[in-house]
């Protein structure tokens, strides 16, 4: 059972994600996230001094969550076909999205940073997220996989997964969808394994080619 402190401190950390999957670090204040989360917000600067450091731990369990999810996920796709493969990781992809929407877009509305501004508070953790789900896609793709391809797949999947999960509500008012409708990510899952499919079947061909 958690105390009255550690209980507080989630609440903070909830609605602080509720308020941060809104609006942009620079633009979310520790006001708004006192008022999502009903409690005045002297409390959260009790247990988080700054909005910084709310920012930023809840930054680093996002990537860390994400991150762990997708090693689970490639794990399992060891002894699949490319095709099945991919369509099973869509598909945990999908439950994780529905049970922590918040997460990808916190990322999403966050990505954007010019090199000459100071980074957001936790940047570094979405850096260290992408490059940990590379090192996750190298140790399942073919040693043979020439490092340049597996980068360039593994890019292009992480900014479409941004792009349809992480900015739904743009991509679904194109379609003309509800942005949590089955319809919506039924067109999502469709579209990358027509995308990503030629490519994993070449990879895992050559894979087996060069091991002969």
């Amino acid at each position: 059972m958690l105390s009255r402190g550690q209980a507080t401190r989630e609440r903070i950390v909830e609605a602080a994600r509720t308020v941060f999957s809104r609006q942009p670090y620079h633009s979310a204040s520790i006001r708004m996230i006192a008022s999502e989360g009903e409690f005045e917000h002297g409390i959260i600067r009790y247990h988080f001094p700054s909005k910084a450091i709310l920012f930023e731990t809840i930054l680093k369990e996002i990537c860390q969550d994400i991150e762990d999810a997708s090693a689970a996920w490639l794990s399992q796709t060891a002894d699949m076909r490319a095709e099945a493969g991919l369509e099973f990781y869509l598909e945990e992809l999908f439950v994780f999205y529905d049970e922590r929407p918040e997460s990808l877009k916190i990322i999403a509305l966050n990505l954007p940073q010019d090199s000459g501004e100071e980074p957001i508070p936790g940047y570094e953790y979405i850096i260290g997220m992408l490059q940990g789900t590379l090192e996750n896609v190298k140790k399942n793709f073919p040693p043979t996989t020439p490092p340049d391809l597996t980068l360039r797949f593994q890019d292009a999947f992480n900014a479409l997964v941004m792009h349809y999960l992480g900015a739904s509500y743009c991509q679904a008012m194109v379609l003309g969808l509800p942005p949590k409708s089955s319809e919506y990510k039924d067109w999502v899952k469709k579209s990358m394994v027509m995308i990503f499919s030629p490519m994993l079947r070449s990879i895992y061909r050559a894979g087996r080619e060069a091991a002969k």
